[in-house]
Formats: C-alpha cells, structure tokens, sequence
C-alpha cells in the first residue's frame, strides 16, 4: 500500500505541477490561476490535424473552437479540484488501474514490439506515406477470397497468369481489365487506381514499392483475390513531412504488427510464461472454488454488492508470486463499477479463475515494467494527464449537475400532456405471414389464400418461419417500417386483405391482413419512465448551462488570440 500512495504521489504531484504550476512557455489561455501553455495546445490539435510543423493554415474560428473545448474542460478540472474530488478513494482505486494499464502497454510496446518492429522499419513506413500512386489492375478472386466467385484458388491463378502472359506481350491493359477483372468498379474507373503508400492493400503496395512505371506486375495474392498490377504513375506529395506525433507512430507500430500475423501474439506469451515462471506465480484453484460457492449462495438472497462480503472474505487470496498477491477485495474493487454483469461470471469458477489470472498477468507484468522506469516515460504521464482531466470533470460534473438535478410527478405528467405528439404509437396492422423460400410454391399458396382456403391452415402447412407456424402465420400488430417491403404493401391493402408474395430477405412472404389500429398516444403508464428520462434530460441540460456560467466568473479566462494566430 505504502508503494502503491507513492507511486500515485509521484503521478498526481507531476500531473499538477504541470496543471497548475505551469511553467516558463507561453499560455495560449489564461484560466484561473492556471493556464493552457502552446505545447499543450498543439498536443490537442495533433488529435485533430496530425503532427505539422504549422497550423496556420487551419481556419481561426475552428482553432478558437478546439481552445474552447480546452478551456471548459480546465475550468471543470479546477473545480474538481476545489472539491478535493482527486481524494476519492474510487477515482484514486482507477486512476491506478489505468497506470498500470498504460504501463503494460508501455512494457509490451517494449519489449515485443519494438522487437518485432524496429524504429528504423517504422520511420521507413512513415516516410513511403508521402510517396503517391496512379495503377491500372486487374482483380480476379475466387471461393473463400473477400472478392468471391464460384471458381478455384487453382483456376484463379490460372487466369491471372494467363492475364499477365497477355498484358505483357503488349495487349491493351484497359481491353484485359473489362476482360477479366471482377471488380464492379471496373466497368466504370476502367481499372485505375489512385492511393499513397498506405491506403492499399500491403501485398499490392510492397509489390508496387520496387515497380518502374509502365512495368506490369507477376499475379499478386491477397485476401481479395489476385491482382495484375500497371504502374502508370509515381511522385512524391510536395512539402510532405512525416506526421510523427506519438498517437500515430504508435499506430504505425501496431500496423506493422498486425502485417507479421501471429508472431507478436506467439512472442508475449512466451515472454509472459517466462515472467511466470520467474516470479513464481501461482493461481489458488481451491480459494477460486471458495469464492464462486460463496457467490453462489450470496446470490440466492440478494443483490450482490462489494458489501455482501466480510472483511475475512475479501482476504482470501486468490494468487500470488514472489513479492504480491491477488485477494478477492482486490477483483471486487476492479469490478465495482460492472459488478451486476460480473457476478454471472464469478459464479463459474472456470470464468472466475479465467478473470483472476487476467488480472494477476497485469501485476506480473508491472512488476517487470518497474525495472524499465516507465513511471517517467511521458506517454504514460499524457495518458494520465488525459485520463484525470477527463474523469474528474466527469465526477465534478455529475457532483454539481447530475446528483443534484431533481424531477417531481407533478412536473413529469404536466411534460407528458404538454408534449403528447413525443409519445405516439404509429398506425399499425394485424398481420399473419407464411414465409416460404421457393418463388412457385409461394405463387400457388397464395392463389390459395385469395381462392378461400383457411390462412392459418395454410401457415401450419407451407410456412418456413419456425417462430410463427404454431400460430398459423400470426404475429401480432405491426407498424409500417418493421416488415421492410411487407409491411409497405400490406399498409398500402389495408385491413382484411390477403397480400404477396412479396420478396425478402428471407424468401418470399404471403400475408394476411387483419384489424387496424389508428394512430394514437400512449397511456401515460407506458411511458412515464421515457417521458420522466425526457424532463431529466432537459433539466440537466439547463442546470448545466447555468453551472458552466458560474464556473466562468469563477474562473476567468483570458485568451491569447496574437499566439493562436501563429500557431
């Protein structure tokens, strides 16, 4: 515990420094006593725009916009603060359980894939981006490729080659792609295709990469078939400069990965099964079993909450390694928020052993981060920084606004008789269906249907639809929109009326028409719940206002227009 309040110190006194000590760089906004620097603020436009070196070009008002939104959040923050809601025991219990999440995150990226995906490979990719492309191809597929068609992965080929065979002995290129290609848009661009490096499939682009211009590619496999491939044009983007902020290098890196297949997933595994090993964890099946009887018998008398167990309950240990343990409290905190959805879980001890492990791996995990200095790394800090700023406005907002918006009877049915066309039920129809998937049996049942024979009869004999065929075909009063083309033509009838057959999804539907009920305003009783929801909503939305209001002259701003403007 004594780690864990240091660890947390270390996190909240650095984020604050930063927040409210500032430092020497000019503020783009001054809030409070407080203020947004112009890192700070072109961190958030990098979300918007990319890493540039100039955003000038980026419309004023919308910059004022993005600085705005910054400034409503720090207000909030402030506030939070001012309510000490960064002492909350729940708000402390998640702001860990995301440090440590940043920190495997942090330790994977590390440790398997800056293994697999070097830096070199990655700034290598970066920089193809700004290299653009113009190609004519040919798109073959076959049974079980994206690009489906009825022949063989065998015969495909074959094609393909005998496509290349021609393109390159100086056939026309666009003749074989209306030829060959199964492309539906090749009709119409005649095969071209415009992207940067990036924007294409990798098998089509790495193929592309080492082409000349006018060269004509071998049959390129991909998931969507084989590809012949002209290279018409190639140039570099002018002014282009790799976008390297953080967030998307790191995409960069899980892109690259995701090219290698298995081998980063095959790579962790092993490396967490040797950490494993090393700590000696150790997973208490028989206190896992003790805890999933528990939940069992808690469950049969009450709504399980984190109180339904005692203090001796919460201490059983569920695993364990060299320096820490997992105990029952401990996943009781982890899922405090979800619990209602847990317990199905934790009453299987498989499941609940499946989550115990899941959780114990993160620790392991952390525990080998801590020998990295990840703490200081500053994409964790940001991920920190961003995680409380986001929360305690949540908190704040739900402390001040939410917790205190109220909403009486009285004002619900004066809403509900004020507001009566929010709470119409459509016109709707009487409907019984026989469902069948043959076009000529579904004509000859129908000419049954208008010749007399009973529907019902003719449901429980002809109809596919399991769901209705115990009910000869019925199934119950419908509106115009929830059969599709059903429902249009049976509205367009009227009631009383035999209809169809009618196409689907599903085959072909024949019907039977029945009352009509107009068009009418629900019981107050079926919607008091919407129609209280309803006045809640709008009432927040004013108490909202009015909070934000206040917050400004408590906290004033002052915005730095000259700064923004250079940007």
């Amino acid at each position: 515990m004594k780690k864990f309040c240091g660890i947390l110190l270390v996190v909240l006194i650095s984020v604050l420094f930063f927040q409210y000590c500032g430092s020497k760089e000019e503020n783009v906004a001054k809030v409070g006593k407080t203020g947004i620097t112009k890192s700070q603020y072109i961190n958030e436009l990098t979300k918007y725009y990319g890493q540039k070196p100039s955003y000038q070009d980026i419309d004023l008002e919308r910059k004022k916009n993005i600085l705005d939104s910054m400034i409503k959040r720090k207000v909030k923050l402030l506030e939070a603060y001012d309510n000490d809601l960064d002492e909350d025991k729940d708000f402390i219990t998640n702001l860990d359980m995301v440090k440590k999440r940043a920190m495997t995150d942090k330790y994977f990226e590390q440790v398997i894939v800056n293994t697999l995906v070097p830096p070199k490979t990655v700034d290598e990719y970066l920089q193809r981006q700004g290299v653009q492309f113009v190609t004519n191809h040919i798109q073959i597929g076959f049974k079980g490729s994206n690009l489906s068609n009825n022949r063989t992965r065998e015969e495909a080929k074959l094609l393909a080659d005998q496509a290349v065979k021609e393109a390159k002995s100086g056939q026309n290129f666009t003749d074989l792609v209306l030829k060959y290609s199964d492309d539906p848009s090749a009709k119409n661009n005649k095969g071209i295709l415009r992207f940067k490096w990036g924007e294409m499939l990798r098998p089509v682009q790495d193929v592309v990469w080492n082409m000349k211009v006018g060269e004509i590619s071998d049959a390129v496999e991909t998931p969507y078939g084989f590809y012949i491939i002209r290279l018409d044009d190639r140039r570099e983007t002018p002014n282009y400069k790799p976008d390297l902020s953080p967030d998307n290098v790191l995409r960069t890196k899980y892109t690259l990965l995701q090219a290698k297949g298995d081998s980063g997933r095959i790579m962790a595994n092993k490396h967490l099964a040797e950490l494993k090993e090393k700590y000696h964890m150790f997973i208490d099946t028989a206190n896992v079993k003790t805890v999933s009887t528990l939940v069992n018998e808690k469950i049969k008398n009450e709504a399980v909450t984190v109180e339904s167990f005692d203090a001796q309950q919460k201490k059983l240990v569920l695993a364990k390694w060299n320096g820490g343990s997992l105990t029952w409290g401990f996943m009781l905190d982890a899922f405090k928020d979800r619990l209602t959805r847990a317990v199905g879980r934790f009453r299987q001890a498989n499941l609940l052993q499946q989550d115990v492990e899941q959780y114990a791996n993160q620790e392991i995990l952390v525990k080998a981060a801590s020998k990295y200095d990840l703490e200081d790394d500053p994409d964790i800090k940001r991920q920190l920084s961003g995680y409380m700023e986001d929360r305690l406005s949540q908190l704040v907002e739900k402390k001040e606004v939410a917790d205190k918006t109220t909403v009486s009877d009285e004002e619900v049915q004066k809403y509900y008789e004020a507001n009566t066309n929010k709470f119409m039920k459509e016109e709707e129809l009487e409907i019984w269906q026989i469902s069948v998937k043959d076009e000529n049996l579904a004509k000859k049942v129908a000419a049954k249907a208008r010749a007399g024979s009973e529907f019902t009869a003719l449901a429980k004999k002809y109809s596919e639809d399991k769901t209705s065929v115990n009910k000869g075909g019925y199934i119950g009063f419908r509106s115009i929109n929830s059969l599709g083309p059903v429902g249009q033509e049976a509205f367009s009838l009227g009631p009383n009326k035999i209809g169809g057959p009618v196409k689907n999804r599903s085959g072909w539907m024949i019907f039977k028409t029945g009352k009509k009920n107009e068009k009418s305003v629900r019981p107050f009783k079926d919607v008091e719940n919407q129609a209280r929801n309803m006045v809640r909503s709008e009432r927040i939305k004013e108490n909202r206002a009015a909070w934000e209001k206040n917050l400004e002259q408590k906290y004033p701003v002052t915005t730095n227009e000259e700064l923004l403007k250079q940007i």
